[in-house]
């Protein structure tokens, strides 16, 4: 049987592109301007990681912000964002891949997400498009990744210890 044609490879397509949908469709609900934004986005990027690994959750991760920044909101595509995209997949998949959801390892991956790609990436290339100082960025920034840190970090780690999660798990990858 060809390789592309696997059964699990049209599985892990399919999921992965359900991922995205929500992904979008939760980010799109989120509320605040561009500058700073508070949404769910996160959920279904842990399950990615969780469930397909650094790879596959960078590649989707990427997909998501290239369709949702061309296609969904029509802000235009500013590569920038896309390798923070990626790179936020493939921390959650390198944290979250095969190992159990631990209120360590869930606060580790926040805080490198809340510092190093939404604190320090992005609030750079905010400042590279908009031309607005980094110090008056980083306050608001700052302020909301304050806020959402803890309770992504509660969210993340009731949705990794659920067992309808774990169920999914179990009946999608055995």
């Amino acid at each position: 049987m060809d390789n592309v044609t696997r059964p699990e490879d049209l599985q892990r397509v399919i999921m992965l592109g359900i991922l995205i949908a929500i992904q979008l469709i939760l980010g799109k609900l989120g509320i605040g301007y561009k500058v700073i934004r508070i949404d769910f986005a996160f959920v279904p990027l842990f399950l990615m990681g969780k469930w397909y690994g650094p790879f596959w959750a960078g590649i989707a991760s990427g997909v998501s912000d290239v369709i949702g920044a061309t296609i969904i909101n029509g802000t235009g595509f500013f590569p920038q964002f896309t390798i923070s995209a990626v790179l936020g997949g493939v921390i959650t998949g390198w944290l979250f891949y095969h190992h159990k959801v631990t209120w360590p390892r869930v606060i580790v991956y926040q805080l490198v997400i809340a510092v190093l790609i939404n604190l320090i990436m992005n609030t750079y290339w905010v400042y590279m498009i908009n031309m607005i100082p980094i110090k008056v960025l980083l306050v608001p920034r700052l302020i909301k990744e304050l806020i959402m840190t803890p309770i992504q970090i509660l969210i993340i780690h009731w949705i990794g210890n659920e067992h309808l999660v774990k169920r999914m798990s179990e009946r999608l990858f055995g």
